[in-house]
């Protein structure tokens, strides 16, 4: 069947065609004739349980199921959107590109992603196996496809679903880069120089992260918002390393840098431990609150542990991590939170912001009237507030060295901290 005479059956809008059409011919060929494994009711009960997601949106999880099996330009479809993910191009897919399914499904158009999305996890679970790591860190990793739904639901009226575009996050577990440990995921990832070069002093062990060369900085301190231009940057930071010596603009563990207070380090009592090109594993968040000490110092025990292990080849330099989570404005906003006692545990950073940053996975969408917004938790409150009072919204990043995840707990960044040079 041509994919145009599929989307006129489905009414799907045709100018999502040409990204569609990638490799459909492939698909065509090899779709099974009988019904499609991912669509059998004991496939998806099996697989939704793993996701954490409230049992009662399964019937309609098997009514879009049952109404896609059976019309045949939506099981290609389905079959496409299935091999595209887990073979064609994983984590490279671009399904913010496909069509929305709405004209097919209506309300449950988001229902087809995530039976997309749960076809991928036994993809996950065969290449972790091929990998040597136990098949038990893929499964732990379903409960962020459950997360998924939640923010779908806070744009759709409670409706569950999947955001399309985010499918592509499923591509990473599918080739080892991605994996669930604890609380926390974390991404095999070598680090980029929108995190800092950070120093350790010799003999007392002090820390200090500074700016890489280029960072665009405000008078606070704070990275540029991107629509801002390098004219309207308070200093360009430098980062200049010699033979004896390092100087540059240093970082705050709270999380600025301080662009008026530039310092030289002695490479005769400081030494570098951690900057770009190294490999630092990215910590990633997944939704589902629970986010006490215990818990995220476990999981950083847990990860060191996992890293020597299965990969002893690369040895971890720092745990990093870049996001919404990290902005000093929600610090400041929520003190007694989860959040902000474990914002207190790490090195935090500058980062580039967009200004809406947080507000997709918060309130499912960031754009509109954001007075129209629902203010119904403290998180929700917190950002409304921050954009009520004419501020912009951040990101931040943060880091903590394998050496210090014993002191988790102690704020031992902020209480070892002091602007040094020599």
């Amino acid at each position: 069947m041509q994919l145009e005479k599929v989307f006129a059956e489905l009414n799907l809008d045709a100018s999502y065609l040409p990204v569609v059409s990638l490799n459909w011919e492939k698909s065509v060929v090899s779709c099974p004739a009988a019904t499609l494994p991912f669509l059998e009711h004991e496939f998806y009960e099996k697989y939704y349980s793993l996701i954490n997601a409230d049992h009662k949106f399964l019937p309609l999880l098997a009514d879009t199921a049952t109404t896609i099996s059976a019309s045949n330009a939506a099981k290609l479809l389905a079959w496409h959107a299935h091999r595209t993910l887990c073979e064609y191009d994983r984590e490279k897919s671009k399904f913010q590109e496909w069509p929305e399914m709405s004209e097919f499904l209506g309300e449950n158009c988001g229902l087809f992603y995530l039976i997309i999305g749960l076809s991928s996890i036994p993809e996950w679970v065969k290449s972790f196996r091929l990998a040597g790591i136990p098949e038990q860190y893929a499964l732990d990793c379903a409960p962020w496809l459950g997360g998924t739904i939640v923010i779908y639901q806070s744009a759709h009226n409670g409706q569950p679903g999947l955001t399309r575009q985010q499918l592509r996050w499923t591509g990473w577990y599918m080739i080892n880069k991605l994996f669930r440990i604890g609380r926390f995921e974390y991404m095999n990832q070598e680090l980029s120089q929108n995190y800092p070069t950070v120093f350790r002093h010799k003999i007392n062990g002090q820390i200090i992260a500074l700016c890489n060369a280029g960072w665009r900085l405000d008078e606070n301190g704070f990275c540029l918002y991107n629509a801002q231009t390098e004219s309207e940057a308070y200093l360009i930071a430098e980062l200049i390393e010699e033979s004896n010596a390092v100087t540059g603009i240093p970082i705050s563990p709270l999380g600025h840098a301080l662009p008026k207070n530039k310092i030289k380090l002695a490479l005769a009592e400081w030494e570098k431990v951690l900057g770009p090109g190294d490999f630092a594993p990215g910590i990633h968040i997944p939704g589902g609150g629970g986010m006490s000490l215990d818990v995220c110092g476990e999981s950083l025990h847990l990860a060191s542990n996992f890293y020597r292990k299965y990969f002893p080849d690369k040895p971890v330099k720092a745990f990093v991590c870049a996001s919404w989570i990290f902005n000093p404005q929600l610090e400041a906003a929520l003190p007694e939170s989860n959040l902000a006692n474990f914002m207190r545990q790490l090195y935090l950073s500058p980062w580039p912001s967009n200004g809406r940053d947080g507000m997709f996975f918060i309130f499912g969408r960031d754009a509109g009237d954001f007075k129209t917004y629902p203010r119904d938790n403290s998180i929700r409150r917190a950002m409304l507030e921050i954009l009520d009072s004419g501020q912009k919204l951040r990101s931040g990043g943060m880091f903590i060295l394998p050496e210090h995840i014993n002191h988790f707990g102690e704020e031992y960044y902020r209480k070892n901290w002091r602007l040094s040079q020599t």
